[in-house]
């Protein structure tokens, strides 16, 4: 299963750190807490890939592709 930090999903959304938090702690955002990995008295969040809207799955994908070295596809006319 892959999972991604807050400020993983944060930079995929385009939004805070602080938002991804609210959206985790009102339930609109599927995480499990993770202890001793730094955060609020050694608590952090990690989101399953799968708790994503499929758009920001796709984009996810795109970008570590690039990274590992994958060709990005041409823009079409």
């Amino acid at each position: 299963m892959e999972e991604l930090t807050v400020k993983e999903v944060a930079d995929l959304k385009g939004c805070t750190v602080q938002y991804v938090r609210k959206l985790i702690v009102e339930n609109k955002l599927a995480a499990y807490e993770r202890w001793g990995q730094g955060g609020n008295k050694g608590i952090s969040y990690m989101i399953p890939l799968a708790a994503l809207e499929p758009n920001l799955i796709a984009k996810y994908r795109r970008i570590e592709s690039r990274k590992a070295g994958g060709k990005p596809r041409e823009a079409k006319p």
